[in-house]
């Protein structure tokens, strides 16, 4: 026999989450003692919102779901902040409250509201757990958490539930994703048609790549046809800054120097392009075809043609693409370096005071190629995200706001 809560503290083990970062109180103590002795860690926090921006941040670093802890009421409510970052930014995280026990339900109690009502607009689901179901319901916690598009989950979990003891077992705790099907082939042949008709084809690359796992077949992609590459803010480290086609990032600092040579494009090939972060219809004419690779059907106004929806395994789908015979087409790659060093002059003009493209500049000298950097949201993200050199993927972690 287990208590509940350590049959939550073995579920979240079981799943790869290792850290639970929270604030305690009176309704979660059980919750915390089941950490201790146990493969999953207990990280103090100072305030429930930090416990949800870190679980985010552990979930963009490994892929796992992250967990935070509040207490009820108004701990709930000071974690909603960081949940709902998660929520926007695609990042899967279980948002544990503790809730009186059911003896209070339905009273008047204080600091007691309606946890899965507050959490419902800003998670994928909410739910409360149950004796006996535990188990189940973290297996669905965690499926949810993880399918495309990922996001948060909410649990509540009742005080005097997290003591009770079960007999319930794991059984065979082992979250199964949904799989995603490869594109269709009628999609692809579209695709590669309409890839050899256009003179000017520009790769528009977004926070899903992210998560698809095809950093290596983006860059043969883009390589082998030499396409120019237009990325979101959160997309960045796909492609290099340097000697590659990067034109620069999409609804940033001098967006109209980016839009310069991207000016001609007649054909937009979005590869995990997600409009949560800056819509097509703030940078795309409105009779350009776009071509969406993606796991999910595109989000865009009527009367802009997606002629093309390859609807699938991104890693899979540019794989296909790859088969495509090498494109002939119009770019004039050899303005490409002029362009990068004009945006970069505009981006760091000559100032006799320090100012913010200083700090980034002296930054970049002394943090090593790989080291991260963390920025927080504000008009200071329009500088980091178009002058900042990521180093690689993975080195840049931003909240989309």
């Amino acid at each position: 026999m287990k208590s509940n809560a350590e049959i939550v503290v073995d579920a979240l083990d079981r799943a790869g989450t290792k850290y639970v970062f929270g604030y305690p109180g009176g309704q979660n103590a059980r919750f915390l003692e089941a950490m201790q002795g146990s493969k999953v860690e207990f990280v103090l926090v100072t305030h429930e919102a930090c416990a949800g921006f870190m679980a985010d941040v552990y979930g963009r670093l490994t892929g796992k779901p992250g967990a935070c802890l509040s207490t009820l009421g108004p701990g709930a409510t000071n974690m909603t902040t960081g949940v709902g970052n998660a929520f926007l930014d695609r990042v899967p995280l279980l948002a544990f409250t503790a809730q009186m026990g059911k003896f209070w339900k339905g009273r008047t109690v204080q600091m007691h509201i309606d946890h899965q009502k507050l959490y419902a607009p800003i998670t994928k689901w909410s739910a409360e757990l149950e004796t006996g179901k535990v188990y189940s319901i973290m297996k669905k916690a965690v499926e949810v958490a993880l399918t495309e598009q990922p996001g948060p989950v909410h649990l509540d979990f009742p005080e005097d539930m997290a003591e009770e003891l079960s007999s319930e077992g794991p059984g065979a705790f082992t979250p199964a994703l949904p799989s995603i099907p490869p594109s269709e082939a009628k999609a692809l042949s579209k695709a590669a048609e309409l890839l050899r008709k256009a003179r000017h084809p520009l790769v528009a690359i977004g926070l899903t790549m992210n998560r698809a796992g095809a950093t290596p077949e983006l860059r043969e992609l883009v390589n082998k046809h030499r396409l120019p590459v237009v990325t979101t803010l959160m997309a960045k480290g796909h492609i290099p800054e340097e000697g590659s086609q990067l034109v620069g990032v999409v609804g940033r600092a001098r967006r109209d120097i980016v839009a310069e040579y991207y000016q001609p494009a007649d054909l937009i090939i979005a590869i995990g392009y997600d409009p949560v972060e800056f819509n097509y219809e703030d940078w795309v004419r409105k009779d350009l075809p776009i071509i969406n690779v993606n796991t999910v059907p595109i989000d865009i106004a009527s009367g802009y043609p997606v002629p093309c929806q390859l609807i699938g395994d991104i890693r899979e789908t540019l794989q296909d693409l790859l088969k495509v015979e090498k494109l002939e087409h119009q770019w004039d790659l050899a303005s490409l370096a002029a362009h990068r060093k004009k945006l970069y002059q505009a981006l760091t003009p000559p100032q006799k005071n320090f100012s913010p493209h200083h700090a980034l500049l002296a930054m970049r000298q002394i943090l090593p190629a790989d080291g991260i950097l963390v920025a927080d949201v504000g008009a200071h993200t329009h500088i980091i995200g178009q002058l900042w050199d990521t180093g690689g993927l993975g080195n840049f972690l931003v909240s989309n706001g």
